[in-house]
């Protein structure tokens, strides 16, 4: 008998569906953006545009992100071209303050069988690295992320980590991080997470410039978001 397969059609994230009521908490919790503030040292907190949640399928390796900064990517995934001078200025650390902060977080359990995060520490204090584009897309989609360069790998590889993590846990790391997951390899188990990005909103979005939502100001309370029925509104 014949048998005619069909590819599955797997969604890669979610964006603009996460403007309900219910995921104001998630991305504008008061005690979050306080604290966002003392690591930033901003006086108004942008939320930048690649909020997402995230779906990675069971050995699926064109769901695994490579090795790379998300300092090194430009809006299409591709190398950074932008000054280095302007790059480090929206994304290093000025005076013990971080421009940028990363938020990661697991909807489900994150353990190494599942692909979780790998870190390399103390990375961020490199700078930004050297990136080349990839052939395979991490996303499924027309974008060809980036990875930093193998020889710069070899050398950083042999001290990363596993970041395993939980339901309720909330990793937060440098935009100039070097990091990766890596393959699912729970049959059947789908590894969902969020994932966020807040910066110094003075600082040029080095992305996407002038995208983003104000979540916190100290300037002018009316210039942030405040409720969940704003965020609801809020174009994505």
């Amino acid at each position: 008998m014949a048998c005619t397969c069909r590819r599955l059609q797997v969604p890669t994230l979610f964006h603009s569906e996460l403007h309900l009521l219910q995921l104001f908490d998630l991305f504008c919790g008061r005690d979050l953006l306080e604290m966002m503030l003392a690591i930033t040292g901003a006086d108004e907190l942008r939320l930048l545009p690649s909020y997402t949640i995230r779906p990675k399928m069971p050995h699926l390796e064109s769901h695994n992100l490579p090795w790379h900064q998300d300092g090194g990517l430009d809006e299409h995934g591709q190398p950074q071209t932008r000054d280095i001078a302007d790059l480090l200025e929206a994304f290093g650390l000025h005076d013990g303050y971080f421009r940028t902060i990363n938020c990661w977080a697991p909807l489900v359990q994150a353990n190494k069988a599942a692909g979780c995060l790998r870190f390399i520490p103390q990375s961020h204090r490199q700078g930004l690295l050297s990136h080349l584009e990839l052939s395979q897309t991490a996303n499924g989609g027309p974008k060809h992320p980036t990875q930093v360069e193998p020889g710069i790998m070899a050398e950083l590889e042999p001290h990363a980590v596993d970041i395993e993590t939980s339901p309720g846990d909330l990793v937060l790391f440098s935009n100039l991080l070097v990091y990766s997951d890596q393959l699912n390899e729970r049959q059947g188990y789908v590894r969902w997470s969020a994932e966020w990005r807040y910066q110094d909103a003075e600082q040029v979005a080095a992305t996407e410039p002038g995208l983003g939502h104000i979540v916190r100001s100290l300037i002018d309370i009316d210039n942030e978001i405040q409720s969940p029925q704003e965020w609801a509104l809020a174009s994505a």
